[in-house]
């Protein structure tokens, strides 16, 4: 399993950040248009079973399909959504919002599992693409 985990600090409350989150339309704005098409997200936003579905740019069809689910939901402090159709093994990936008074701390991190063929190079593009 590989672990990648990313900080920023962003100059506004835990809660403005949470729901500039929790808003319809999130996954097309945080996903650059380089790495994806958005095929489809939740419309009512962040909530426990929705699901999005992309078109990964860099991965050959039929790899290039993947579709994600919300799976937990921490009203405020975090959610988490997961791989439930593409080309890995598994992906969890848990964002966490910290209050740290006038700012807040986004932190992402993102379990996976690459396909079990996959040469020792993928694991360095991998984190090379989430970076």
């Amino acid at each position: 399993m590989l672990t990648l985990r990313f900080d920023q600090t962003v100059p506004h409350s835990r809660e403005h950040v949470f729901r500039w989150h929790a808003r319809p339309g999130v996954v097309r704005r945080l996903t650059p248009p380089f790495v994806a098409e958005v095929m489809d997200e939740p419309e009512r936003g962040l909530a426990t079973g929705a699901r999005s579905h992309y078109r990964l740019r860099h991965l050959p069809w039929p790899m290039a399909n993947w579709t994600t689910e919300y799976t937990e939901v921490e009203h405020g402090t975090g959610f988490t959504d997961s791989l439930v159709q593409g080309p890995l093994r598994s992906w969890r990936h848990h964002h966490s919002f910290e209050d740290l008074g006038s700012t807040t701390r986004v932190r992402d991190e993102i379990e996976l599992c690459l396909p079990r063929r996959a040469p020792e190079f993928a694991e360095r593009s991998v984190a090379t693409t989430m970076a």
